[in-house]
């Protein structure tokens, strides 16, 4: 198991990795959806934020949801968690913005970084940010 230092370390590594990988796009390709199977780039970087905001909410469960606006739009198809949009139209919507994903994006990797520094989760829950990073 890694000590908390290295798992927040690996954690924001792994978050600044994935905003690596969209640095060149312009806010414009953020939102093309290419094919109705494909998400556009804004979708993508607010589900990885989703995912996480997930597992906050299994790690307290008084922890209260961003936004529920954000919760429909970014759920791909886990069913428990509520709605979904369809994937083939997720391109034809304005909102949330870019940089409302962009703020979400950064809020929520705050909010598990202070989290993980508060060593307060259980073994299990630890087990599950360590996967996922």
């Amino acid at each position: 198991m890694l000590s908390t230092v290295s798992l927040v370390d690996e954690f924001r590594e792994m978050r600044k990795h994935t905003l690596d990988l969209v640095e060149t796009l312009e806010y414009d390709d953020f939102v093309v959806q290419t094919a109705p199977y494909v998400s556009p780039p804004k979708w993508h970087l607010g589900h990885v934020s989703w995912l996480f905001e997930m597992l906050l909410k299994q790690a307290d469960e008084k922890y209260e949801y961003y936004s529920e606006e954000f919760l429909r739009y970014l759920n791909s198809y886990y069913n428990r968690f509520g709605e979904q949009m369809d994937k083939a139209s997720r391109g034809t919507v304005s909102r949330p913005t870019v940089k409302q994903i962009l703020e979400y994006y950064e809020i929520i990797t705050k909010r598990i970084t202070d989290l993980i520094q508060r060593n307060t989760l259980s073994e299990e829950d630890r087990k599950r940010f360590e996967a996922w990073n």
